[in-house]
């Protein structure tokens, strides 16, 4: 899994109340990629070991943290400070699309400071930190929120990691991660709904004539009436990319509509998509009924598209057997039907689905499957 990559083994000692210190030592084995000089030249996160790359990579890199912590408590907040020394057993040479390698070394020094304050409903925090191998990089975020009236909540965050900085067991939520990159985010939401504005970009390399920039502006909300929900949502991208010796603006939009009437043990769902990227567009409309009881349940889907190009495709969650999930690509002109059935019988667990899907001017095609299952009692 994902969460094998992030995971630390060794010992963790704390101490103190207002004033507290904390030391970690530890050692850790993390799935990596090779180049053909056995330097590791990527760190993936997903956890997925599904083709040979993978499978030989699966904790293929292993090394050590040696960990100080210092932080004091106050009534309104906190302030803290960490120093790290972290090791690897093989060398790195991570690359990237600018060509100057992102970290090269089997060792690295870190040190950080954080801090958060209360002030009144607003809340604020900075954290700065700064790495050292070849050379010392910067990165750190800062922001607050602020609670306000009938439980509206306001959020501002800006971000600046400089190019270098590598932080192989820090994270973050933007599609950027951790390097070149200067950012804003703005969130406002309330009970039912939220809006959102992300600008980011990277600082304009030597090997490309442009900048890294993305935008991307959304709203969700949800209204609910006895059985009866409404949801919606909608998002607006626009990304700039260097191609055949120019720069592009991709523009895209997205809106999609659910609407769901629960009366147990049936739900019934209505669904409506639309996908626009530059000229190209894409829509759906999608029905489904399940009856669900504590002993079998029953689900039927059936969704028309109309997608112009497949960078217009459409996502649509289809029920297929326990433990699977499939999220499938709807492009060109068409139809699909989807039914899934899952109940006990006699000390068995058995599950059938079946999956057909009609295109224009291509061949109809048709999945079923089945999965029994039997429970140990364990």
């Amino acid at each position: 899994s994902s969460s094998e990559n992030q995971a630390l083994r060794g010992i963790a000692l704390k101490v103190g109340d207002r004033w507290q210190t904390a030391v970690v030592l530890a050692d850790f084995r993390r799935d990596a990629r090779l180049d053909a000089e056995s330097n590791v030249k990527s760190l993936p996160e997903d956890g997925l070991h599904t083709g040979p790359t993978a499978i030989n990579g699966r904790m293929q890199l292993s090394g050590g943290v040696l960990g100080l912590r210092l932080r004091h408590l106050h009534e309104t907040g906190h302030l803290g400070i960490v120093v790290q020394n972290l090791w690897f057993d093989q060398r790195l040479k991570i690359p990237t699309r600018y060509g100057d390698d992102l970290f090269v070394g089997r060792d690295q020094m870190a040190a950080a400071m954080d801090g958060q304050w209360q002030v009144g409903q607003a809340q604020m925090y900075s954290q700065v930190a700064v790495t050292s191998a070849r050379s010392t990089t910067w990165g750190g975020v800062a922001g607050f929120t602020n609670l306000g009236p009938r439980r509206a909540r306001v959020s501002l965050q800006a971000r600046l990691y400089e190019f270098g900085f590598f932080s192989p067991f820090g994270s973050s939520d933007r599609r950027w991660k951790t390097s070149n990159e200067r950012g804003l985010y703005v969130d406002l939401r309330g009970r039912r709904w939220r809006g959102w504005y992300d600008q980011s970009i990277r600082p304009e390399p030597e090997s490309i004539p442009i900048s890294d920039e993305s935008m991307e502006l959304g709203f969700e909300g949800r209204w609910r009436r006895e059985s009866t929900q409404l949801r919606l949502a909608l998002r607006r991208r626009a990304d700039a990319e260097w191609a055949a010796g120019q720069k592009q603006i991709i523009r895209s939009a997205r809106a999609r509509l659910q609407g769901t009437v629960t009366n147990q043990p049936y739900r019934f769902r209505a669904l409506l998509q639309g996908h626009l990227v530059d000229d190209e567009r894409g829509r759906s409309v999608g029905l489904d009924g399940r009856r669900r009881t504590q002993t079998h349940q029953i689900q039927l889907q059936f969704t028309w598209f109309n997608v112009s190009a497949w960078k217009a495709r459409i996502y649509e969650y289809e029920s297929t057997l326990p433990g699977a999930v499939a999220i499938l690509p709807l492009a060109g002109r068409g139809a699909r039907l989807n039914g899934s059935m899952r109940l006990e019988l006699c000390g068995f667990g058995v599950a059938m689905f079946a999956r057909r899907q009609w295109r224009r001017r291509v061949p109809t095609r048709t999945r079923i499957g089945v999965q029994i299952d039997r429970s140990s009692g364990i």
